[in-house]
């Protein structure tokens, strides 16, 4: 899809906690970007230099007053932003300059669209597991675990191709590079609709770090919206420390929200 001239009609959210060794790459690589009407800053009482890195920009900084955590954080951007989409970032990612151009062009496209995420790569270019994929079912995400613990053994034997077609009901990691529809996508660099989000209520604030994404995607496919996952465009993930000793125990906690919220799904 080639980019198309797009309205300034898109509101970034940064959501930041403790990233400053990221932030200012982020920053730097976002206004790169044509095609933006305003960048808000939501610092989630960081105790090291963000806040002063993001106010060397022309962004719209929030400063909450103790931590909310990511998701409510998003959604206290989110309930400022006046454009027609979103974009929601996370601070320790950067973004090709044609990023916000081409996936906002997707969603003028689709109509049928709800959601978009572009490529999320690692630094080195390796496109990231976990990035998008399948609805969550119990007997998938073991599946995808297991592909994903034994891919180190199978990875450029024989057996390789054969295994990654056998793992495309389980996960999307190995799936081919091309547009499709998916069940979610991550919020490392997630475009919606502001009136969908508006709509759905933003993300479910049960959710304090984990699975808030998918939960969003999956509201949106009831509200007859679809999600997608578009190679055209890349953001960089960096992998910041927010909140890395306690990610665990959010992950669990997230788990046991989602099968008290959507029951539990097998597959």
């Amino acid at each position: 899809m080639e980019p198309m001239e797009t309205a300034n009609d898109v509101s970034v959210i940064i959501a930041n906690y403790n990233n400053a060794r990221f932030l200012e790459d982020c920053l730097a690589s976002l206004f790169r970007n044509p095609g933006i009407l305003e960048v808000i800053v939501v610092d989630d009482a960081s105790t090291d230099d963000s806040v002063e890195i993001a106010s060397k920009y022309p962004v719209r900084l929030i400063e909450n007053a103790m931590n909310f955590g990511p998701v409510r954080t998003k959604n206290i951007g989110a309930a400022e932003a006046a454009g027609r989409y979103i974009l929601f970032l996370d601070s320790d990612t950067t973004l090709d300059p044609d990023y916000i151009e081409r996936t906002a062009a997707f969603l003028d496209e689709r109509p049928e669209a709800g959601v978009v995420s572009g490529r999320i790569t690692k630094p080195d270019g390796e496109r990231m597991w976990h990035g998008f994929g399948h609805r969550f079912a119990i007997l998938r995400s073991a599946g995808a675990r297991a592909f994903g613990a034994t891919y180190p053994l199978w990875q450029a034997t024989a057996f390789e191709q054969v295994l990654r077609r056998l793992s495309l009901p389980f996960t999307l990691n190995f799936a081919e590079d091309k547009v499709m529809e998916v069940g979610w996508v991550s919020g490392m660099a997630l475009l919606t609709r502001a009136g969908l989000f508006r709509e759905l209520g933003g993300f479910d604030e049960h959710f304090w770090m984990y699975h808030e994404e998918p939960d969003y995607c999956l509201r949106a496919r009831a509200a007859g919206f679809r999600t997608f996952y578009t190679p055209s465009t890349r953001a960089y993930h960096w992998n910041g420390q927010s909140h890395r000793h306690r990610r665990a125990q959010f992950m669990r906690d997230s788990n046991r929200y989602w099968a008290y919220k959507h029951g539990v799904r097998w597959w």
